[in-house]
């Protein structure tokens, strides 16, 4: 409930509020905010967001920037980077087709890229209702041993997923990002839609 707001920042950085109803609120970002965590006052109190808005470093929003790849782990899985519908931001989002269980897809980084500055990996993920109660689980560089798994528990809406590297005891650098099927059951194919992918 956004009603009478009368503040938002960035982090200490006012926003310019361009409108606002019970339901949103419109802003124009600050100059030079690249992630910051958002601040909104209004005359019931001040609230901070738990999740920390935008990215310092961007891995998939339209497509995968230079020096980045697409592996998938077999023919088993299969992807798509100019899904239309449904994405996030942007133009387009990446559709995942998990044909068998257990299959993966690979984000794959040329040159290791260098966890310093960086806190955790964003991501938005959209599964459709064939997903409920199933699981995907996230990890970098190849290693299993520190792993994030999601269960789906809604469906048909996009979820905002912000890891702390600590979920993935805190790597050096990152060659890889994972999306692995892990409920190893039910019916294939089944897809996910990911969107919005970077570190922050």
């Amino acid at each position: 409930y956004f009603g009478g707001v009368t503040s938002v920042k960035f982090d200490d950085t006012p926003a310019e509020i361009v409108s606002n109803t019970k339901e949103e609120i419109k802003v124009k970002i600050p100059a030079g905010i690249t992630t910051a965590y958002i601040t909104v006052t209004t005359p019931s109190g001040t609230v901070q967001f738990s999740k920390i808005f935008g990215f310092k470093y961007e891995v998939f929003t339209d497509g995968l920037p230079a020096g980045w790849t697409y592996s998938p782990s077999s023919a088993n899985v299969t992807y798509d980077a100019t899904v239309t519908t449904p994405v996030r931001r942007g133009a387009t989002s990446l559709k995942v087709e998990f044909k068998a269980a257990w299959s993966f897809l690979r984000l794959v980084k040329s040159v290791a890229l260098s966890t310093t500055g960086y806190q955790g990996l964003k991501f938005s993920m959209y599964a459709p209702d064939n997903f409920l109660n199933k699981k995907v689980r996230i990890y970098l560089n190849g290693s299993t041993a520190a792993t994030y798994t999601i269960t789906v528990t809604k469906t048909n809406e996009w979820i905002d997923y912000q890891l702390p590297f600590t979920n993935f005891n805190n790597p050096a650098t990152i060659t890889q990002i994972i999306f692995n099927e892990f409920s190893g059951t039910a019916t294939f194919p089944r897809q996910i839609y990911v969107d919005d992918i970077g570190l922050y």
